[in-house]
């Protein structure tokens, strides 16, 4: 095999890996929105009215951005924000990492409601079910909460083999967990884990 052969071979090996390594894409506006100069988001929500919520922890903020414009306003809350979901009404809900406390935002004049957890030690995940009742996970214990909003009912439910979840995902009326503990997503649905 000649020299110039095995180096056109290469040069020609290497520009289809270049040609096969670089993403397809359609020519996309992007924009970067940074977050407060020490900012971490802890988790990035669109809820049902196309309204993104990003819980920037660091800066005890929660902002809401609209999905297609890509405007934001940004909300001062107390404490340490993790996971805020939209509700679809005009508030958001998030967990107050470190506490045990479960907060809502309304929009329309920014006041701030707060809902304390007894027994709990450090809320992280949140999710709204399609009956408007509020749910939130203990990052280092293995209850979860549901909370109704009208009547302030609290109930309890404890992960199956002293599970822990850090994410929950509702779907209609199932409600998923990610469970750290026992490597598996447990379903709630109609009061019993399956």
């Amino acid at each position: 095999m000649s020299r110039l052969f095995r180096t056109t071979t290469i040069i020609f090996t290497i520009l289809i890996i270049l040609v096969l390594a670089v993403p397809v894409r359609a020519d996309l506006p992007e924009q970067e929105t940074p977050l407060s100069p020490t900012g971490a988001a802890f988790e990035l929500n669109l809820d049902s009215q196309g309204t993104l919520w990003v819980s920037d922890a660091n800066a005890g903020e929660i902002r809401a951005y609209n999905s297609t414009s890509g405007a934001y306003t940004a909300y001062q809350v107390l404490g340490v924000p993790s996971d805020a979901k939209g509700d679809g009404a005009g508030a958001a809900w998030w967990a107050n990492f470190g506490s045990n406390q479960l907060s809502r935002l309304s929009t329309s004049n920014s006041q701030v409601n707060i809902w304390e957890i007894p027994g709990a030690t450090s809320l992280y995940s949140t999710a709204i079910d399609s009956s408007g009742d509020v749910w939130v996970s203990d990052y280092f214990d293995s209850f979860i909460y549901q909370l109704d909003p009208v009547t302030n009912q609290l109930c309890t439910y404890a992960l199956p083999d002293s599970g822990i979840s850090e994410y929950l995902y509702n779907y209609g009326q199932q409600l998923w967990f990610g469970d750290a503990v026992n490597a598996r997503i447990p379903r709630l649905q109609n009061g019993a884990f399956t």
